[in-house]
């Protein structure tokens, strides 16, 4: 079984064109992908990105259209 490539906040938010700043909100409100602390505790740990959560999270964000987005929020 492969392993899973963990990727550091810098790394992914170079990859999403996005701010680092960008990405540690995502993650305080929630909305960015699952993470996993590493070391250092549950508070202060290390931030690291397992690849294939943040595949399955950009999947879920896939969309044709925005009426297909409007339509699918309800």
């Amino acid at each position: 079984m492969p392993h899973d490539v963990f990727l550091p906040p810098r790394q992914l938010a170079e990859r999403l064109g996005i701010s680092l700043r960008t990405l540690e909100r995502m993650r305080n409100s929630g909305a960015g992908p699952v993470f996993h602390r590493v070391s250092g505790g549950l508070r202060r740990g290390r931030v690291m990105y397992a690849e294939r959560s943040v595949n399955e999270w950009l999947a879920q964000r896939e969309f044709h259209s925005t009426v297909a987005h409007l339509t699918a929020r309800g």
